[in-house]
């Protein structure tokens, strides 16, 4: 009977030294999967905000770059700007106020004419030429052909309604806004008297 007690607290003894063990295993393995847990913790948090500061070191770099192409836009309307003034301070007056340039236009004829002066007047190239001759040696067609300055000879332009070329002279023009239109008969260049239209130059 003794001995049967003997053995009975002997298991009870290696059960509970069995608890024991097991129990420090399982707070080892728990304090193990905590400190785990807490370091996974840590680097997630520690991932977190590193990309956090990489999100706020691209939104700064965005908004510097955002502020530099501002700079760099404003500093191409600047030069835009001073390019337009530039073409605007060279272009005339009447130009830059839209306002159309007007020549004084009167008419000659080398046809019709029966006195000395209305020839040495109009068209003294008729004395070898019937048909009349051009400073430049043409024949004036009417309504073609003006007499203009000197600085507009040979060039073509827009007077009124007529398109005309400048290849004759007339001693008395000067200004560059003077034509002289040639006419199909001296009556008709009486009657044409002196007129304002607006001209143009052809290129």
């Amino acid at each position: 009977m003794k001995h049967t007690n003997k053995n009975k607290k002997g298991q009870y003894a290696v059960v509970s030294k069995f608890k024991f063990a097991f129990r420090i295993a399982f707070l080892v393995m728990l304090a193990v999967a905590i400190v785990k847990g807490a370091n996974a913790y840590l680097d997630l948090v520690a991932t977190n905000q590193a990309h956090a500061e990489e999100i706020s070191q691209l939104e700064a770099d965005k908004e510097a770059l955002a502020i530099k192409e501002a700079q760099h836009l404003a500093l191409i309307s600047t030069v835009e700007d001073n390019q337009a003034e530039k073409v605007r301070l060279a272009t005339p007056i009447s130009e830059r106020l839209s306002l159309p340039k007007v020549a004084v236009v009167t008419m000659y004829a080398c046809s019709g004419l029966d006195t000395e002066d209305k020839i040495m007047m109009n068209c003294p190239s008729i004395k070898k030429h019937p048909a009349g001759k051009t400073a430049t040696g043409a024949t004036p067609v009417p309504y073609l052909t003006a007499a203009c300055s000197k600085n507009n000879l040979g060039k073509k332009f827009k007077v009124g309604d007529f398109v005309v070329d400048c290849n004759d002279r007339g001693g008395a023009i000067s200004e560059d806004n003077r034509f002289d239109l040639f006419g199909p008969d001296y009556q008709t260049a009486i009657q044409w008297g002196v007129r304002y239209l607006p001209f143009t130059e052809i290129k």
